[in-house]
């Protein structure tokens, strides 16, 4: 409910993202979890404070800000980011 409620606008189920593919930038974050929750939660102020890969993505995005979410909490988060890394483990087994 939480990914379909703030995510899906931009982040497809299909795995198909509007600048990308979603399970392989999840794969991506792998190790980084933490990191990746607080680009989710706060995009643009990571950047601002000079964060050199939320700087990267911003400019990789055509400087297109990722919305941020400040009416989700860590746990939140974190509990979206472990639903879709169950995605993409469950979609390279085939399941």
């Amino acid at each position: 409910m939480l990914f379909e409620e703030n995510c899906v606008i931009c982040h497809k189920n299909s795995g198909r993202i509007s600048a990308g593919y979603l399970y392989e930038s999840i794969d991506k974050y792998e190790g980084k979890e933490e990191w990746l929750i607080s680009y989710i939660l706060d995009a643009r102020g990571m950047a601002a404070k000079g964060d050199p890969e939320a700087i990267a993505l911003y400019e990789s995005y055509n400087k297109q800000n990722k919305p941020s979410f400040p009416q989700l909490s860590r746990r939140k988060v974190s509990l979206i980011v472990g639903y879709l890394k169950f995605l993409s483990e469950d979609s390279k087994r085939g399941d």
